[in-house]
């Protein structure tokens, strides 16, 4: 049957599926260039934000400058990354991915609630948790992403040629060859 030999092709040991998320997009611009402007950049925009009102506070009253909005700013990040990271887990077909996914979200959340309603609002220890949130975030952006065809630079070998099926390839190849 067809379908005999299908569980055999999704079971791979955590190390291979790690490595090649890792490794994939070691050289692709695209992939880099959207982890840092898009989701270091533009989605902790407010971090950003956040972070140069509060050094500016400092010196000029530091017995009043409040850590309070660079948390949030912090938590909320962190779950704007790791929501849709996790939610791209769960829709692969990797079981190591599924779960990974909703370990994440739980760590994420656990980190968020302690943030939002138990950290002290100006506490350091806070803010350290806000920065692993992010962190734990960015990591598991890179997990979910790295693997994927739509942030690679390099051409599948069985892309399609375009235009006329007969034309030389670049590679040299005859179109029968192929």
């Amino acid at each position: 049957m067809a379908g005999e030999d299908e569980p055999a092709k999704t079971v791979k040991p955590a190390w291979r599926v790690l490595h090649s998320r890792w490794t994939r997009p070691a050289r692709q611009w695209s992939f880099w260039t959207f982890l840092l402007v898009g989701i270091i950049l533009l989605g902790g925009l407010a971090v950003w934000i956040e972070g140069y009102r509060y050094l500016n506070d400092v010196p000029k009253a530091p017995e009043t400058t409040d850590l309070g909005p660079l948390q949030l700013a912090l938590a909320t990040a962190g779950l704007a990354v790791a929501g849709p990271a996790a939610m791209q887990l769960l829709y692969s077909r990797d079981k190591l991915a599924i779960v990974f996914a909703i370990l994440l979200f739980t760590i994420e959340m656990i980190f968020a609630m302690y943030l939002m309603q138990f950290g002290r609002p100006g506490g350091w220890g806070t803010f350290g948790g806000g920065l692993t949130c992010v962190a734990i975030a960015v990591v598991a952006w890179v997990l979910a992403n790295g693997d994927d065809d739509i942030f690679q630079d390099e051409t599948p070998i069985d892309a399609s040629a375009g235009g006329n099926p007969m034309r030389k390839l670049p590679s040299g190849a005859s179109p029968a060859a192929v």
